[in-house]
């Protein structure tokens, strides 16, 4: 499974109450192609079913990189995916694995008391956020990155319930909609606190101490993290500016 290590609060939800608190994630390409092809073989048994609900759709698409045919098949296509992810919601397994760690506010200190925790995404959920967040997309006039994983998402379906093969890169080449390739999407902690509604989401189960189970026998003396500039001056702007205080 793949893990995405995050913290919380992002910048989007820093300034919220402590229970809004959400945290970012960046998905790349590959998490949603594995994501697809994940979720084609747990349904693969009903790959009839599967047909029958895309078929109608997909089968009159012209040319899947067309913006203006995409944005004219945007509630048929969801609508689709809705049906199949409501049918087989059973089949679902997990693919992420989500670890998060709390600091003080936008601080980069961590929060001295409940610390650290880890969420489970399964295939069904990772995509489950592109698919919601691009059906509350309105009037956008154009593919946004969120929508061109809903359509990368029914294609590689479609395609696999007629040939039991896909070409991916081909998918991922021509579906780009002139946008950046190496991200596929971005969601912040408003986004995806909608997702991870949970207590521990804000009130971490392990606290700050634990991590000394964890790295033990001076370990910690072996840390030698990345040096940001903006970090660095916040550990020493309050002797640089202690006049202006």
């Amino acid at each position: 499974m793949e893990v995405k290590l995050t913290v919380i609060p992002d910048d989007t939800t820093a300034n919220d109450r402590e229970s809004d608190w959400g945290t970012e994630l960046v998905i790349r390409p590959a998490s949603t192609s594995y994501a697809a092809l994940g979720i084609f073989d747990s349904i693969k048994p009903f790959r009839a079913r599967l047909k029958e609900i895309l078929e109608p759709t997909c089968s009159t698409i012209q040319h899947w990189d067309n913006t203006v045919e995409m944005l004219s098949k945007r509630e048929e296509i969801i609508g689709c995916l809705n049906k199949i992810f409501t049918e087989f919601k059973d089949y679902q397994k997990p693919f992420l694995l989500h670890p998060i760690w709390k600091t003080l506010g936008k601080s980069p200190i961590i929060d001295k008391g409940n610390a650290y925790d880890i969420f489970v995404w399964s295939d069904f959920a990772i995509c489950r956020t592109f698919i919601d967040c691009a059906s509350r997309e309105r009037d956008v006039g154009k593919v946004t990155r969120l929508y061109r994983s809903t359509l990368r998402l029914a294609r590689i379906l479609y395609e696999l319930t007629q040939t039991d093969k896909v070409n991916i890169h081909n998918i991922y080449t021509q579906m780009a909609f002139n946008l950046q390739t190496d991200k596929e999407f971005a969601l912040n902690g408003k986004m995806t606190r909608r997702f991870m509604n949970h207590p521990r989401r804000y009130n971490p189960i392990m606290k700050l101490s634990s991590i000394t189970n964890v790295i033990m026998n001076g370990g910690h003396k072996e840390l030698s993290p990345e040096r940001r500039f903006d970090q660095s001056l916040y550990y020493t702007a309050q002797e640089l500016f202690k006049d202006d205080a």
